[in-house]
């Protein structure tokens, strides 16, 4: 889940964007004579991608529905394909359509999500969700994330209530929860969890923000909740919005273990990534003090980036933080490399500071407010961790 900053930087650059691409773009090595006419022909869009493009053949596909607004909120390669999801509007009862793959709408109410796959000629393999009306109890989802195995099996996560069916698999929850599901590389549901909040008053909830697929080909999905959850066999009560972590069987689609930290105040999570020991990192934004395990942080700032790993058991190993006095620093994306350096981006106020691998490091916002950052190994906790090969199995990188 994107921070109200964060989305607004991202709305300007897609704004420009698009004039940017929109906008005649001038010629200054030419210039026509007065009394020259100049015959200018309009360019479809594919005409105007294709002209700028590196390859006489791109690939260049589209889909939704006749009036209604579909967004692809995620985006997972794998070898032969490529995944893409979000979620789209089924009030107006119309439907989705990628290429001459087609899906109906099912939820009585106004969401669902929904998973694509293309292959790499732009070639539309299949587009699914799932019932959000079974038996007539409608149930309603928003897509959070999707990963992608090793075999081409997708998972999605996102959050849903009422009761939604995958397949022959039936889910249901009270309260706003999470689900996660995988299908097989035809697109054929194969297990959907769901954790479960009790409904005490509408605070209750848990909604995923970030999904991945270890070594072993498990699935970690990240995000908040707050009441009292079942994660399908682990119970956490908490009074505050707190970080989830938790791995499920990715055969069996049954919990493996969950863990539950946080502190005072909000926390927002950003992203989870597993290394190839099979450690996973989870950033996020934290407006309070933390605590996750035996491991504390104090923010500098009024919001501060944290970083936090665990071991393959959800054991956590280590709590790391970056802010600025009275300022906001906000992680907005996270990377592992093949070379295992972590990478951090995001924006912040004043200068910011901290000690890695190589030493003491700092930087200032110098073009106004909420200036972006990326940063390379920011914190020394981790340099003993960094790895001379790295597997990112949802992505397929190997290195041996």
């Amino acid at each position: 889940m994107a921070t109200v900053m964060l989305r607004t930087a991202a709305t300007s650059i897609i704004v420009l964007m698009l004039i940017s691409l929109l906008a005649p773009i001038s010629n200054p090595a030419y210039e026509a004579d007065n009394d020259e006419v100049v015959e200018l022909t309009e360019l479809n869009p594919i005409q105007r991608i294709q002209s700028g493009a590196s390859t006489s053949n791109p690939m260049l596909v589209g889909g939704g529905t006749t009036s209604g607004a579909e967004f692809a909120e995620a985006l997972e390669y794998s070898p032969g394909f490529y995944a893409f999801g979000g979620s789209w509007n089924t009030s107006n009862a119309q439907t989705l359509t990628f290429g001459t793959k087609t899906l109906a709408p099912t939820s009585p109410y106004s969401s669902e999500f929904y998973v694509g796959a293309v292959d790499s000629s732009g070639q539309y393999q299949y587009v699914i969700g799932a019932n959000h009306n079974p038996v007539g109890n409608g149930g309603i989802s928003i897509f959070a994330d999707l990963a992608v195995g090793m075999g081409g099996e997708i998972v999605v996560t996102g959050t849903y209530t009422g009761a939604i069916e995958f397949g022959t698999i039936t889910i249901a929850s009270g309260s706003a929860d999470t689900f996660v599901a995988m299908a097989d590389p035809s697109g054929q549901w194969l297990w959907a969890h769901t954790f479960q909040t009790v409904v005490n008053n509408s605070q209750e909830f848990s909604e995923p923000a970030a999904v991945t697929i270890d070594q072993n080909g498990d699935v970690i999905v990240t995000g908040t909740h707050q009441g009292e959850t079942d994660f399908g066999g682990s119970v956490f009560n908490v009074t505050d919005t707190e970080v989830y972590l938790a791995k499920i069987d990715g055969v069996q689609g049954i919990l493996k273990w969950a863990s539950s930290g946080g502190g005072v105040g909000n926390q927002i999570v950003e992203g989870v990534e597993v290394d190839s020991t099979g450690d996973i990192y989870v950033a996020g934004v934290t407006f309070g003090s933390l605590i996750f395990g035996t491991n504390s942080y104090i923010p500098a700032g009024n919001s501060d980036t944290f970083l936090v790993t665990y071991d393959s058991s959800g054991v956590v190993k280590t709590l790391t933080g970056l802010g600025t006095p009275n300022q906001d620093t906000q992680v907005g994306a996270m990377e592992i490399s093949m070379n295992g350096d972590l990478y951090l981006g995001g924006l912040y106020d004043g200068t910011l500071q901290g000690t890695g691998p190589s030493g003491a490091w700092s930087i200032t916002a110098t073009q106004g407010a909420h200036d972006s950052f990326v940063l390379k190994n920011p914190f020394n906790t981790l340099s003993g961790h960094k790895l001379g090969c790295h597997w990112r199995y949802d992505r397929h990188r190997f290195c041996e």
